[in-house]
């Protein structure tokens, strides 16, 4: 599958209280409700969330990505999100990274606006 598209539908920063950042947690949620377009593309909802800690700020981006691709994996892949079932592999990883990627772009840019660092992660480093 290959990413045609992917918008901003909403984008908000809200910043609480002036507080050192101790962690931040980010969710991708993606939606249960995809829809084929008349293109014959994957159209599927997600909200990304970034929480910086002990409620000092919050970044929502919400959006749609559209997919194209065989159409029978594309069936595939709707199943599973109506289905409330986890997608895996490829598939998820392809959808996520291109989420990931578009929503900290945004997230970075608003988070500026308000003084805050960029909502990054730290990357989990193993031995």
């Amino acid at each position: 599958m290959e990413v045609v598209g992917i918008i901003t539908n909403r984008a908000e920063i809200v910043r609480y209280k002036l507080s050192d950042i101790k962690s931040l947690d980010v969710n991708i949620t993606i939606g249960k409700k995809p829809n084929i377009n008349k293109e014959g593309n994957l159209d599927v909802d997600f909200v990304y969330i970034a929480n910086y800690n002990q409620d000092v700020a919050k970044i929502i981006v919400e959006g749609r990505i559209s997919l194209s691709g065989e159409k029978s994996k594309l069936m595939v892949a709707a199943k599973l999100l109506v289905s409330g079932k986890k997608i895996h592999g490829q598939l998820f990883a392809e959808i996520t990274s291109m989420i990931f990627t578009h929503s900290v772009t945004v997230a970075t840019v608003l988070a500026k606006a308000i003084d805050m660092p960029a909502p990054l992660p730290k990357p989990e480093i193993k031995p």
